[in-house]
């Protein structure tokens, strides 16, 4: 036997109604079989069509549905937001004649429509649409102006709602729900828990757009009040923030001149700026200190401040290494270029160390170093920040073999000599060449004395010599 669907209508609920025609409405059905067995999760195609008049009715909007049953054979559509193959829901002029439902669905989600009925509508949803508001007699679309400035009394509009969660104004368009305009006073006003709430449901949409037009003087786009101490002005969830023009914070920051221009609260000891990581840890703090300077703290994971840096004190940085020309550094300062300064001082106080221990590296040491004259490769290694002028020294790896202690390896297996430490060495040598020295002008100053007396011995034998030939 050839199965059919029965269709029960539940209700038929308008939903979005401003001052025009109404944007959709809500149909729901139960979708049942001949023997009136409800069909339970079953994918099923709508055809929904508005038919105008009463004599002969023709389809001024068609739209189609795909949706699946639940469990009780249930099925709910928004009229006005399905695939539209004919028609404008919103062109639809309610007003001008009788208004029809029609209603087909393919059971198998196709496109072989069976008609499971036609109703027309009546005058609840025909009241909602609402030409003329009630009692009051408003026609709309309504235009009028007023010249007055006191609250509650002559407004151009008042709507109340006395109800706890009611709303006041609720306007629905394809553009602006609401608008308000005022040449110097205030074109919408809201009172009450919130004043003024505005809410988009479409793609890009905007909750609330402020516009200034006039471009000669310091207009305010939204200007927020409050009295509580611990009130916000402005309270932003989720999504984004942005700004394209300057911003300024603090009392004094009225016209800001850059991107960001933060005030502080007054010229003593304060806090500026902060930021932080989820748990509220200090990462980042800008300050102002006693006398005035500027101050910044770089915080660690265990929130110490490994990072201080004082306009007009003791900067430091207490925590991994710093590198100028490298974001790579291997050193607690890692240079890559060359360093200007007057002075360079070392820590040498003799409370600073222990284990002493006279140099075991001589002149003999010193002599199988091979000193050379050479160029950086500065093609092969641009990041390094080498000059091209002609450069003395040794080859770290030779002179590792000589004086180990000397040479450091990097993390990358690059070595570098520490020419500092090599001055003691160059005064032992030294030293060590004056003893040699010494010990030669000894035995000069010996050799000479004995050759002075040898001559001496000499001269008295040539006298002896010469006294006896005279005889």
């Amino acid at each position: 036997m050839k199965s059919f669907l029965i269709l029960t209508m539940l209700c038929m609920i308008w939903l979005n109604v401003a001052a025009q025609a109404p944007q959709s409405f809500k149909y729901q059905a139960v979708a049942r079989d001949l023997s009136g067995n409800v069909l339970a999760g079953k994918s099923v195609r709508f055809r929904i069509s508005i038919l105008k008049g009463s004599t002969s009715p023709t389809a001024v909007y068609t739209e189609q549905h795909i949706k699946t049953t639940n469990s009780f054979g249930l099925v709910e559509l928004e009229i006005g937001k399905g695939s539209v193959p004919s028609g404008s829901f919103p062109g639809i002029n309610w007003g001008n004649d009788d208004y029809f439902l029609k209603v087909e669905m393919d059971p198998n989600g196709g496109s072989a429509f069976q008609e499971m009925g036609t109703s027309q509508f009546l005058s609840v949803p025909y009241a909602l649409y609402a030409r003329e508001t009630g009692s009051s007699g408003l026609t709309l679309p309504y235009s009028g102006s007023v010249n007055t400035y006191d609250y509650g009394i002559n407004q151009a509009f008042i709507v109340e709602n006395t109800y706890s969660n009611g709303i006041g104004v609720w306007g629905r368009s394809g553009w602006s729900g609401v608008l308000g305009t005022s040449d110097t006073g205030i074109g919408v006003r809201g009172q009450g828990p919130i004043a003024l709430y505005g809410v988009s449901d479409v793609e890009k949409g905007e909750g609330l757009r402020v516009v200034c037009y006039d471009n000669s003087s310091q207009t305010i786009g939204v200007w927020a009040t409050v009295a509580s101490p611990i009130g916000y002005s402005g309270y932003f969830i989720g999504g984004r923030f942005f700004v394209s023009g300057n911003v300024g914070i603090g009392d004094g920051a009225h016209s800001p001149d850059y991107r960001l221009d933060v005030r502080a609260a007054g010229t003593s000891s304060t806090g500026i700026a902060v930021f932080r990581n989820s748990s509220g840890d200090n990462k980042v703090l800008i300050r102002q200190n006693s006398n005035g300077c500027g101050a910044v703290a770089v915080y660690n994971t265990g929130g110490e401040s490994t990072i201080g840096l004082v306009g007009d004190g003791n900067s430091y940085i207490n925590g991994g290494n710093l590198g100028i020309g490298t974001t790579s550094p291997n050193y607690k300062l890692d240079v890559r270029g060359t360093i200007g300064n007057n002075t360079t001082l070392y820590h040498s106080d003799r409370r600073w160390k222990t284990d002493f221990v006279p140099v075991r590296y001589g002149i003999q040491d010193l002599m199988k170093l091979n000193s050379i004259s050479y160029l950086w490769n500065v093609a092969d290694y641009p990041d390094m920040g080498f000059d091209k002028n002609v450069q003395f020294g040794f080859i770290a790896q030779e002179f590792e073999q000589v004086i180990p202690e000397l040479v450091t390896t990097d993390n990358e297996g690059y070595k570098s000599i520490d020419y500092v430490k090599l001055t003691p060495l160059l005064v032992k040598a030294i030293q060590q060449q004056q003893e040699i020295i010494e010990g030669m002008k000894a035995e000069n100053d010996r050799l000479k004395t004995e050759n002075e007396q040898v001559i001496s011995r000499i001269e008295k034998l040539e006298k002896l010599m010469g006294t006896s030939s005279m005889k």
